[in-house]
Parts: structure tokens; sequence; C-alpha cells
């Protein structure tokens, strides 16, 4: 069976008047001895939505994801907050790799990890400012809109307020921890 490569330029919409620059930024990281060094070209770009740049959430933070599938092997990677997700999820599951090498109680490798819960066991875990100018003035413009939906929507119902609020609470509490 031959290779394939997939390649994700982020989630949204992207303007077909910049094809002919998707085209080029793909042809140069199709030009790349490997995949981490093809994914740096394509998570480094303004263009794309990955890495640097990336759609913020509620919060106002990047969390990007990044996935492989070899033909004896899965893995994924969620929430992470680094610029190159792809050479991160490579770094965290060679150094996964060898811990369970050498693990004498026969547990499995686990395949899909929560990024901010391996901060205590991947050394060297940074998390880079990801937050573009381009996402600041973009999260502006949806705050505004999410304020106005909950305004008209949520607030005449306090009760379903209180639950959302109780909700987004516990969720980023979470993330903290």
């Amino acid at each position: 069976m031959k290779d394939i490569l997939v390649i994700h330029i982020g989630a949204g919409k992207h303007d077909p008047n910049k094809s002919k620059k998707y085209k080029t930024l793909l042809r140069n990281a199709l030009s790349k001895t490997s995949i981490v060094e093809a994914s740096d070209v394509i998570e480094s770009s303004p263009l794309t939505n990955t890495g640097y740049g990336s759609s913020l959430n509620l919060l106002g933070k990047v969390e990007c994801d990044a996935s492989f599938i070899t033909n004896d092997k899965i893995g994924a990677v969620v929430n992470m907050s680094c610029k190159n997700p792809t050479k991160e999820l490579f770094r965290v599951f060679q150094y996964l790799d060898t811990l369970y090498e050498s693990d004498e109680t026969d547990l499995t490798s686990p395949v899909m990890l929560t990024y901010p819960l391996l901060k205590n066991l991947v050394p060297h875990i940074v998390d880079d400012d990801l937050v573009s100018e381009k996402s600041r003035k973009y999260m502006t413009c949806t705050k505004t809109r999410f304020s106005k939906v909950i305004i008209q929507n949520i607030v005449p119902y306090p009760m379903r307020f209180s639950i959302l609020l109780a909700s987004l609470i516990y969720s980023t509490t979470r993330r903290q921890l």
C-alpha cells in the first residue's frame, strides 16, 4: 500500500480567493522530507487555522488537536497550546513509547491524550502564546455576538443562565487543574 498524507489547514471557512496562496503553501510543505517538517510549514503559516493564529475558545485561548495513523499505531493529543501541534504530538508519543517499552506492568500505551494532563508526566511542555492579532479581533467580535445571544435568550430565564454559568465555571476550573 502506498503512503498517503492528509493535510488539514484548520476548521472554518477558507477564502477561495487565496487558493493560489494555499497551493503555494502546500507545495512548500510537500517539498519537505518529513511529515513533521511539512506540518511545521503549515502550522506556522498565517493562512491556516492551526498552531499560531488558530481560532480561540470562549476563554480566549488557542487549543489545537493533532493525530496520526500509521500501519501499526494510532494516536491523538487534544487541547494543545503550542505553535507546532504535530511536532509536539510525535514528541509526546516518542516519550511515552520509551516509558511503555520499559514498563514491567504490561500496560498498554494510550491512544488519545489530553495535553493539559500530560504536564505532570511529559517533560518540557510549554504553552506558547498563540493568539494572533487576527484571532484576537475575531474573538472580540464573537464575544459581542455571544453576549447578545445570552442577553436575548438566557437572561429572561435566570435558572438557565445559572446552569450555563455553573457549567462554564466547572469546565474552566477542570482545565486549570
